[in-house]
């Protein structure tokens, strides 16, 4: 695995929120690089989340806590559209008979009853609503991944959350991990995006 994740902690025991952990490679790695971390888990995806599980408990892992459900801006019940591998995602009305109802948590609720130092973002285009409730609760967040996606048709906020990031104390670095050629002559689009970047935050 690619090593995206790499970062460097103030202590062996870090504390590690994985919003959309997929299978559970980020967390395999996170336990690897740092054995002691707590690391709280959550996959939306129900058919994904067995394997999560399984992958997870094969490897008796300690404080790892796995939650099968989405993070939102609130707690509700949500729409999920399952692809069946890694672009499942918040799915709209008219996607309603290709989905499955999901419970979902409020970020603030995790945030504001537990304090993280790395928190990794891959929620497949929610990132534009879930971010923004995160304000004026990431103080004890030293890294911060954010995978960025930028739906077709849709109004990019990239601005917003670059604005976001700075307001709470971060520097960024970006990298576009599929490189387009002639991006002026079109954008190919893949689950409904048709540009994504990596985004690392950290405060100094």
């Amino acid at each position: 695995m690619e090593q995206i994740y790499k970062f460097k902690a103030d202590h062996t025991q870090p504390k590690i929120l994985d919003l959309g952990a997929n299978i559970g490679l980020s967390v395999i790695f996170f336990k690897e690089l740092y054995p002691e971390a707590k690391v709280v888990a959550l996959e939306a995806d129900p058919k994904i989340f067995s394997y999560l599980q399984s992958n997870i408990h094969s490897n008796n892992y300690s404080q790892v806590e796995l939650i099968n459900k989405a993070v939102w801006y609130e707690n509700s019940l949500l729409n999920f559209v399952s692809e069946g591998a890694d672009s499942g995602q918040i799915g709209s009305a008219s996607h309603k008979q290709n989905g499955v109802e999901v419970e979902a948590v409020d970020i603030a609720e995790l945030l504001s009853t537990q304090q993280f130092d790395f928190i990794k973002m891959d929620i497949e285009g929610a990132e534009d609503l879930v971010l923004p409730r995160c304000q004026g609760l990431l103080d004890s967040v030293q890294h911060f991944f954010i995978e960025y996606h930028s739906k077709v048709g849709h109004k990019q906020n990239l601005n917003e959350i670059l604005n976001l990031l700075s307001q709470e104390g971060f520097r960024v670095y970006m990298e576009n991990p599929f490189e387009r050629q002639a991006p002026f002559l079109g954008l190919d689009s893949y689950a409904g995006f048709d540009f994504q970047l990596n985004i690392y935050a950290w405060k100094d």
